[in-house]
């Protein structure tokens, strides 16, 4: 995952200079809840990819509060599975 993410590095800092750099994040969180929810929801799959996102420095720790605490309607598949398989990262 290290070999790569400097392309999601590049996809969110795009829009650094305009402040959507938050919403990349976000949006970059909701990706990963999508992917995994597509799969089905392997076990700790969600958990693994937040904590690498995390231990990277991709995304910031706002972007987790902010995903966790979203009530965006269009993101909602796969949420509840998701909030729950990462109550230990959230705990951390």
């Amino acid at each position: 995952f290290k070999e790569q993410a400097y392309l999601l590095r590049r996809y969110i800092d795009i829009n650094k200079e305009d402040r959507s750099k938050d919403n990349s994040e976000l949006q970059a969180l909701y990706a990963v809840q999508a992917f995994v929810c597509s799969l089905e929801h392997p076990p700790n799959l969600i958990n693994a990819y937040f904590q690498a996102l995390y231990d990277l420095d991709l995304i910031s720790e706002d972007a987790f509060i902010e995903w966790r605490s979203s009530t965006d309607p269009q993101e909602q598949t796969g949420r509840g599975v998701a909030i729950t398989s990462l109550r230990p990262f959230f705990e951390y």
